[in-house]
């Protein structure tokens, strides 16, 4: 093969220098993504993002449940310590020396007798032993206050060094981090991880609750100080300085100005209760859906959800649902949120008169706000002022667009009827859509501004009608793209692996003890055992509901044959096994009210079983481990629990999953078809509930599209217009084949099956369990994205449990493959640019190559263990079905599979395509090891 052009290798390497070159100038010895958070409910997803973080340990689960990426240092004060360390209250009056006014804390003579064994044994070994191993030492230099001498600083110093020579020979591998103490670090070379100092620029006034700069005699001494610790004992340098929350561009600054200084830096705010910015800055990628959802709904009903979360998602956003009426976090101002989206149907001063101050504490501290269907808000106030609207007269009459924005009219024309029009005009800012009256006043019914942006009723969407569902009048993921003014950032991306399209099949065990309509009358689940699951051999997830089958449910004469169906489904290696409870509760929180005495309009909320009360114990573990006990064959078990009914499970419910190990899926209820072509039809990934999640299923099951079952029994195949929907424009869901077991109980149902099936199949898919897609949007709900500030490119950190493995960028957007790390390649798709992650942790670099290298197009699986150097790539293919792959810029290069030279199946449009030997799905993969040598 001819060598690589010089400029194609230039320019790879220019591109690794840039990425990387701030990196050598910092600080030595320290890993870069340093970060400090002490306040309460610390937001551990984020902060897996940085390499070494500092936590309150009273704050912070123990470090064994703590993300895995990430270096846990516990917060330590040493010479003086709050009144709330209970610990404290234990030190003899006689080690205090007074207080310190400026952090309301108490001050310990660090020479007193027994202080210590006392610091070793109260403070450091109970965290040891719940497992942390850095610590963060503050107040190093607190000595200070008391001891004004050099005389009367030596003891004090003696013993500090005593202290920390101790630790180290009590607790081997110990690693500590300092803050100051500069006058013992001579004496504790090797000791020492890391010191860090606050305020070279920036600091925060306690006192007076103010950020200011540092005054240059401090800064320079300073400076001296940390040059000499750097240059002269080889310690890494952090050094913390302040910003408000508000203030990001002036974070960035002061960032750059101690990176530029050869420092690691942390910004930070005054209580070190945000996350700020270092070397690294987090995308902040949570939305707080505001809304005031109708009394006694969930959320998952409320309209603001059903119709927000689908974009949102797909901007690669996580929601967290708060309803208007309260209560309400004090502050979202950590970090974490980027902006509030509020969806009301009403003015909300009546139900919580305090949110208007609220949400202006909340816009005060930097969040974006997005306004939706009604204001909410008082058109007179001084909010809606301060946000630049002005209140117009109400027109009359038909309305005529002055302006309109291409994203308006995505669904439906905007209705220019008068009616129920919000009269309010934004004359600065970007309007997207200005209507005028007959007399001249216009109004801006959709428009952008610094803080966010507007779509007001009826110009977000209009109510359906009896031929027509909902429809959007603007397209709400551009419009909510511009309104939340996010860089484009690579967006985690559930509906693909290796830049297929996934595929699941999942089977709610209903009607399993329904007879088929064919000669002999078998079990309906009998012939889906012959005629589909003994055919189609992907990965299945099939559930049974054990009050249908079990000795001690509704059919107990049938108990031994439908058991025994049961036990060979779930004996086929390419089935999961999956529990769909045990009375298959209808109303989940309606029957959680009647267990504490409430009823509910007479209506039947689960199977009537002989004998049986509702019970979430019975419903989730205990059918799970029926079904492990009864039907599982040797080394299988219940992966799954399916929700039933309503698929509206309590917080309770989703929690008690959580507990039995039990991963959870269904409800949603995405239902686009050509009749209701809407996004208003595709639901989101799911909904918290408490401490857990619920995942919806990606689909609708056969149900809806048969008219609940009374016909046409073909409908199922009308599921396919759903799946094209939601893979054009945009790819918004994966394809999920998802039924109940009585679909095989009729002809008509059957051959919809068989249909569905085989126009899946055709489709360039990746087949996988329900299980794996659960795990991908629980990783999307916790991934890390941060974006590198020392690289001259725009590079990004990628951190989470390593479920997710695809990012979806803008269709125009390039990878430097070559200096990303842990990227096997790119693939275009509907919607952008899908790029292939092949670890937990991985770095993409935005960035043209004169020459891209070698790299997987796409592949029938994933990809592990991927390593990419001067003469080609090497990788893992793990796959349930389909062992293939393609790669862009192979030619002339040589393909070795297991050892085994491999000769391409197919070559078009410079893509060369590789096939292996088919296989049957079963549990674990198969894996397939790929050797690309390309000179």
């Amino acid at each position: 093969m001819p060598a690589k052009p010089i400029c194609a290798l230039l320019s790879v390497l220019a591109l690794l220098a840039t990425s990387l070159a701030a990196a050598d100038e910092s600080s030595p010895g320290l890993d870069p993504g340093f970060a400090l958070f002490y306040g309460p409910n610390p937001p551990l997803a984020e902060l897996q993002a940085f390499d070494r973080v500092v936590l309150e340990p009273e704050h912070a689960p123990e470090p064994a449940r703590l993300p895995r990426h990430t270096r846990w240092y516990a917060y330590v004060s040493v010479v003086e310590a709050a009144p709330s360390r209970a610990w404290l209250r234990d030190v003899p009056s006689a080690w205090l020396r007074g207080d310190n006014p400026a952090w309301g804390s108490r001050l310990i003579d660090q020479s007193a007798p027994g202080w210590i064994e006392f610091f070793e044994q109260r403070v450091i070994a109970p965290l040891w032993r719940q497992g942390w191993r850095g610590f963060f030492l503050d107040t190093l230099d607190s000595y200070h206050l008391y001891a004004k001498t050099p005389e009367a600083r030596r003891p004090q110093e003696d013993a500090l060094v005593a202290l920390i020579e101790r630790l180290h020979a009590r607790f081997p591998g110990i690693e500590l981090v300092f803050n100051r103490g500069f006058e013992i670090l001579p004496r504790l070379r090797g000791k020492v991880a890391a010191v860090a100092a606050e305020s070279l620029y920036r600091s925060w006034d306690r006192a007076t609750h103010t950020y200011r700069d540092v005054p240059a005699a401090d800064r320079d001494w300073l400076l001296a100080q940390l040059a000499r610790v750097r240059d002269e004992q080889r310690v890494p340098i952090v050094v913390i300085d302040y910003a408000p929350l508000a203030d990001r561009a002036g974070a960035r600054t002061t960032a750059a100005r101690i990176r530029a200084a050869g420092f690691v830096p942390w910004v930070a705010t005054g209580q070190h209760d945000a996350l700020g910015v270092g070397d690294f800055e987090v995308q902040p990628r949570r939305i707080a859906l505001v809304t005031d959802r109708p009394e006694g709904a969930d959320f998952m009903q409320a309209t603001a959800f059903r119709y927000l979360a689908a974009p949102l998602g797909y901007l690669g956003y996580t929601i967290e649902p708060l309803d208007v009426k309260g209560p309400l976090p004090e502050s979202l101002a950590d970090g974490r949120y980027a902006a509030i989206v509020a969806w009301f149907s009403q003015p909300v001063r009546s139900v919580n008169p305090r949110f208007s101050a609220w949400l202006k504490r909340q816009l005060d501290a930097g969040l974006k706000l997005v306004l939706l269907n009604q204001p909410g808000l008082d058109p007179q106030s001084a909010l809606m002022r301060e946000l630049g609207f002005d209140p117009v007269k109400p027109p009359n009459g038909r309305l005529k667009i002055a302006i309109a924005d291409p994203l308006v009219g995505f669904e439906t024309a905007p209705p220019l009827a008068a009616a129920d029009v919000a009269p309010l005009a934004r004359p600065a800012g970007t309007s997207l859509l200005r209507l005028a009256a007959a007399d001249g006043t216009t109004i801006d019914a959709v428009g952008l501004a610094p803080w966010g942006g507007h779509a007001f009723a009826p110009y977000a969407f209009v109510e359906g009608t009896l031929d027509a569902g909902a429809r959007w009048v603007i397209d709400p993921i551009e419009f909510l793209r511009r309104a939340l003014g996010a860089p484009d950032f690579p967006v985690p991306d559930v509906t693909t692996e290796a830049g297929r399209r996934l595929l699941l099949v999942h089977i709610d065990g209903d009607g399993f003890p329904s007879r088929a309509e064919v000669p002999g009358s078998p079990f309906a689940p009998e012939l889906l055992l012959r005629e589909v699951l003994a055919r189609y051999r992907i990965p299945h997830t099939v559930s049974v509901i054990q009050g249908e089958i079990a000795g001690s449910g509704m059919f107990r004469e049938l108990t031994p044959a439908l058991e025994d169906i049961a036990r060979r489904i779930f004996a086929l290696p390419h089935v999961e096994i999956a529990s769909h409870s045990y009375s298959h509760p209808f109303y989940w929180r309606a029957l959680a009210k009647a267990q504490r005495g409430a009823g509910y309009e007479g209506r039947a909320l689960n199977l009537v079983l002989p004998g049986y009360t509702f019970d979430l114990q019975a419903e989730i573990p205990g059918s799970a481990a029926y079904i492990d006990a009864r039907l599982a064959p040797p080394g299988k078990r219940t992966r799954v629990f399916l929700w039933t009914g309503d698929t509206v499970p309590t917080a309770e419910a989703v929690e008690t999953a959580d507990r039995a190990g039990l991963l959870n899926m269904n409800g949603g209820d995405t239902l686009i078809t050509r009749s209701a072509p809407s996004l208003t039809q595709v639901a989101g990934l799911g909904l918290r509930r408490g401490t857990g999640f619920q995942v919806f299923a990606p689909n609708q099951n056969e149900n809806v599209y048969t008219n609940n079952w009374t016909g046409p029994y073909y409908g199922y195949r009308r599921a396919i217009e759903t799946f094209e929907l939601t893979e054009t424009p945009r790819r918004l869901k994966p394809i999920n084949v998802y039924y109940h077991a009585y679909s095989a109980s009729k002809q008509a149902s059957l051959a919809a099956l068989h249909h569905v099936y085989g126009w899946a199949l055709a489709q360039p898919v990746v087949p996988v369990y329900a299980s794996d897609y659960i795990r991908k949007v629980l990783d999307f709900e916790s991934l890390a994205i941060a974006r590198d500030l020392r690289a001259a490119q725009p590079t990004w950190r990628v951190r989470g449990a390593g479920e997710l493995r695809t990012l979806r960028l803008p269709a125009d957007a390039s990878v430097a493959l070559a200096a990303s790390r842990n990227v096997a390649g790119v693939r275009p798709g509907p919607g952008g640019r899908y790029v292939h992650l092949t670890a937990a942790d991985a770095t993409v670099v935005l960035a043209a190559e004169a020459t891209p290298p070698v790299h997987v197009f796409d592949a029938g699986g994933w990809i592990g263990d991927f390593h990419r150097d001067a003469s080609g790539i090497r990788f893992a293919l793990s796959s349930y079905y389909r062992p293939e792959f393609t790669l862009a810029h192979a030619q002339g290069c040589r393909v070795r599979v297991n050892e085994r030279d491999l000769r391409p199946a197919a070559a078009a449009a410079g893509l060369l395509h590789y096939e292996l030997a088919r296989h049957d799905a079963a549990q674990a993969p198969t894996q397939s090891l790929v050797d690309v040598r390309c000179r």
